[in-house]
């Protein structure tokens, strides 16, 4: 299963329990294709699966991150907050 996605310098790496693959397309290619009641953009160029959130970690300067069930960290930016709050029922 996807626990998240990320892009950077144009290589988009699919991250899986144990596997990461990287290919050349883009962020909103994946997200068109992404059922949007499992997956949530939460930075501009990080998609995480709402099923892989184990928890929204304060973090600093009144900033967020949010903690993986596989232990990753990731942040979650001002612009995407509040809507990762209303979907976690924050």
């Amino acid at each position: 299963d996807l626990i998240m996605a990320t892009i950077k310098d144009g290589a988009l790496t699919l991250i899986t329990n144990g596997q990461s693959y990287s290919t050349r397309q883009s962020l909103g290619w994946l997200l068109s294709r992404l059922n949007k009641n499992d997956f949530l953009q939460v930075h501009r160029s990080i998609i995480v699966n709402i099923n892989s959130i184990s928890e929204l970690e304060p973090w600093f300067n009144h900033t967020y991150q949010l903690k993986l069930t596989n232990g990753m960290k990731v942040p979650v930016s001002c612009s995407f907050i509040k809507a990762v709050k209303k979907r976690l029922m924050m």
